[in-house]
């Protein structure tokens, strides 16, 4: 019988002025339930740094490779039992868990993704000049679903009390 591989869904934002790309580090969003994130927090702690920055640099020449403008996430899951990771998709917007990265780095997303649009490189934009690790900070959002118990947790949008 083949052990269940407990797999983690790792986040890399990324900026990118359709030239040039610079990732934003990264999010861990593996706690979900059906589908859909309950807790988002960064920076990335479970993979190691070699493979944390292994997935930025795609992130990067993946940006750059199809000349992306804009502000963009690419999603990747990593198996932490043989240290490997494979790309999953690349959310081409904008995401909602955007203010972890905010808050790791002080930047403002959508003030960043509104220059790119006009037209101003990454260069132009002074709070992309020099973006620093995040240091002694950890980062966590968390989503509140509402489900019905008497209809076997389905999604309900019932009250609050």
């Amino acid at each position: 019988m083949k052990k269940a591989v407990n797999s983690f869904h790792l986040e890399v934002q990324f900026v990118s002025d359709g030239h040039k790309a610079k990732h934003l580090y990264g999010r861990d969003c593996s706690i979900q339930r059906r589908s859909q994130k309950l807790i988002e927090e960064g920076p990335i702690t479970i993979a190691p740094k070699k493979i944390q920055e292994e997935m930025y640099q795609a992130a990067v020449l993946l940006a750059e490779t199809m000349c992306y403008k804009g502000v963009g996430t690419a999603e990747f899951l990593y198996n932490p039992q043989d240290n490997t990771y494979t790309f999953l998709e690349i959310n081409p917007r904008l995401q909602v868990e955007h203010i972890i990265t905010e808050l790791l780095l002080t930047l403002n997303l959508p003030a960043i993704q509104m220059a790119i649009y006009e037209g101003r490189l990454l260069s132009e934009i002074p709070s992309l000049t020099v973006i620093e690790p995040p240091q002694n900070i950890h980062i966590m959002s968390t989503r509140i679903n509402a489900e019905n118990p008497y209809n076997g947790f389905q999604p309900s949008c019932g009250k609050i009390e």
